[in-house]
């Protein structure tokens, strides 16, 4: 009988172990070829496959480069498979392009809620 009390605790306990995971959906960038003096604008969108999640539930950090050119430390609420789509307006852009060879484009979205992970996402787009 402790024996199955124990396997059931540990078997409970495994699934709180396993932290939700958002998602980098839908990533594009514009110019579809890009070469030295472009402008380039990222799109992508956040999605939420598991729990309803509060505002503020975490932080969204985008770099290229290693440098830092989109935060959103106060995000909006987010429904359970829903998206939140993140860009900028026309005209505007993420980075221009000097000398890159390739711009490395990372998402570090980080949790400021218990139950969510950390989830990393990184694109290596070239330069022509």
């Amino acid at each position: 009988m402790k024996v199955l009390i124990l396997f059931s605790f540990l078997l409970a306990s495994s699934f709180e172990c396993f932290a939700q995971q958002l998602e980098v959906r839908d990533f594009n960038y514009k110019p579809d070829k890009i070469v030295k003096g472009s402008s380039v604008l990222l799109s992508f969108s956040i999605y939420n496959g598991g729990k309803d999640l509060p505002a503020n539930a975490f932080k969204m950090e985008c770099t290229i480069n290693g440098n830092l050119v989109s935060l959103d430390d106060d995000t909006n609420s987010l429904l359970k498979n829903e998206k939140q789509r993140y860009s900028k307006q026309p005209g505007k852009f993420h980075w221009e392009v000097q000398n890159e060879k390739e711009l490395v484009v990372e998402i570090i979205l980080t949790p400021k809620v218990g139950y969510l992970g950390k989830t990393a996402f990184k694109r290596i787009i070239p330069v022509e």
